[in-house]
């Protein structure tokens, strides 16, 4: 008679481009989902924006020493994965205090050094815009309402030193709302297709602001 295969461990994670992206069933997430019930601004999970933007994002790197911004950044999946691949500097910003621990726990377990700034990205000022190189989003307008602060912060970014805006989103109106007015800016939109960890499409707005 066989001995039965010893049973494997969920891993609870998806691994992608070298990053392990958490489930909403992993032990850790769901202790902290216990204790943190409550979140503002979607920043419940990875999104799978984020999946689509890192693979764009491998294709078209930053430059070596270019200092990044995350806005939006939720459990942090894009800003792990820039600082693990590309060792940049990464800065990463989101309103929703109660995405802290779900950032910290992500990026502990992948061993990236990153931190979370808890503000509203869309108040950031010239002159703090002005320390980034690329700043970088997914799922960052997805109320009416976020259009016209996140153009208004686009633009304030494209009078400083910023060289590329690049935001992924899966199609919601807010964002064809924004690509419409960031065409007037030299904005260009495109669909972006990955076949793993699923097969899923999203839409890409970049901006390019070289001098």
């Amino acid at each position: 008679m066989k001995n039965p295969k010893p049973s494997s461990k969920p891993k609870h994670y998806t691994e992608f481009l070298g990053v392990k992206a958490l489930s909403s069933a992993h032990p850790e997430v769901k202790k902290l989902k216990y204790k943190n019930p409550n979140h503002s601004a979607h920043g419940n999970k990875n999104w799978r924006s984020s999946f689509v933007l890192m693979d764009y994002l491998k294709d078209n790197p930053p430059a070596f020493n270019d200092k990044v911004l995350e806005i939006g950044c939720g459990w942090g999946l894009i800003s792990i994965f820039m600082s693990t691949y590309f060792a940049n500097d990464i800065h990463s910003a989101d309103i929703d205090p109660s995405v802290r621990p779900f950032f910290s726990l992500q990026s502990n377990i992948n061993n990236a050094n990153t931190r979370i700034c808890i503000r509203d990205f869309t108040k950031f000022k010239i002159e703090e815009l002005s320390k980034y190189s690329l700043i970088v989003g997914s799922d960052i307008c997805f109320w009416d309402e976020m259009t016209l602060p996140v153009l208004k912060f686009i633009k304030r970014s494209l009078k400083t030193h910023v060289k590329r805006i690049v935001i992924a989103d899966p199609g919601r109106p807010p964002f064809w709302n924004l690509v419409d007015e960031c065409h007037k800016l030299g904005g260009e939109v495109f669909s972006r297709r990955i076949y793993k960890p699923w097969k899923t499409e999203k839409h890409i707005l970049v901006i390019n602001n070289e001098k």
